[in-house]
């Protein structure tokens, strides 16, 4: 790959295409183009304030002759009509990255006949809005460690980037590729309760999405993190003729472990108990 700036483009541009140049494009000084069966889809990924920062290319060919990362972002069944058409295209200076599910390294590989290295990302939902989990496959052996990097450097830019063998992708589309799924029915069900209860639709709706992306937020934080910020409260909350009470965060914790845990909780508070553990105070008989 040229040591310049490399060239990225992404044939094409709908949900998933979409979001990864328009991500690059406000966060990455590459220069990007992209084909779709529109130009206007195309021109409509550059930023209001940067019109022409995604180019146009009138064909995949041509597209795939200028770029050196070429993104495959079209419908399963049509990969290997496209990777037949860019095949002339390619040579060991380009690299290839497949969004299309369903479509193995392998099948990629002799998509491109060996002539270049080839790597699969697996985006989810959330990419659209620049939250998306990116699962990366980098298992073809004719990818060198810089072009690795590159791809977690850009994926990165966009969400999280998780590296993992091909194996875990149907795993990992059960987790992340669904979970967004889940995650919106439970929050629906959340907003009906809240109407229910009397809020109009549109406040309930910023509630629960506040409410989830708090709550999100907050189960990132580690321990140390929990309890920085509980002490920086608790040192903010000075007010003359006000006394706060309140539990240490690690004590809280087991008290939120045991107030929610699985079966496999009771079980060991149960031979916790049988070892003489009493659970009749607090942090006095906590060790």
């Amino acid at each position: 790959m040229p040591s310049a700036e490399p060239v990225l483009g992404c044939i094409g541009c709908g949900n998933m295409g979409g979001a990864v140049v328009r991500g690059l494009a406000d966060k990455h000084a590459l220069r990007l183009l992209g084909h779709d069966h529109t130009r206007a889809k195309v021109e409509a990924l550059s930023p209001a304030d940067k019109p022409g920062r995604v180019e146009w290319s009138d064909s995949p060919e041509a597209l795939a002759a200028e770029a050196d990362i070429i993104v495959l972002a079209v419908k399963p069944h049509q990969m290997a009509d496209m990777l037949t058409r860019i095949r002339p295209r390619l040579d060991a200076s380009k690299l290839v990255v497949s969004l299309a599910a369903a479509f193995s390294l392998e099948q990629l590989r002799r998509g491109v006949d060996g002539v270049c290295p080839v790597a699969r990302v697996m985006p989810n939902l959330p990419a659209l809005v620049g939250k998306g989990v990116f699962a990366l496959c980098l298992d073809d052996p004719a990818l060198t460690e810089a072009r690795k990097t590159l791809l977690r450097e850009l994926f990165g830019l966009l969400g999280m980037a998780v590296v993992l063998p091909e194996d875990k992708f149907p795993a990992f589309s059960s987790l992340a590729g669904c979970g967004p799924a889940y995650a919106c029915l439970f929050m629906e069900g959340m907003h009906n309760a809240a109407v229910t209860m009397g809020f109009k639709a549109d406040v309930a709706k910023q509630l629960v999405a506040a409410t989830m992306e708090g709550t999100a937020r907050l189960a990132q934080d580690s321990p140390e993190s929990f309890n920085k910020k509980h002490l920086y409260l608790r040192d903010k909350m000075k007010i003359k003729g006000v006394t706060f009470n309140y539990h240490d965060t690690l004590t809280s914790s087991y008290e939120a472990l045991f107030a929610r845990g699985d079966r496999k909780t009771g079980k060991a508070l149960f031979a916790a108990f049988k070892h003489g553990c009493k659970f009749d105070g607090w942090t006095e008989h906590f060790d």
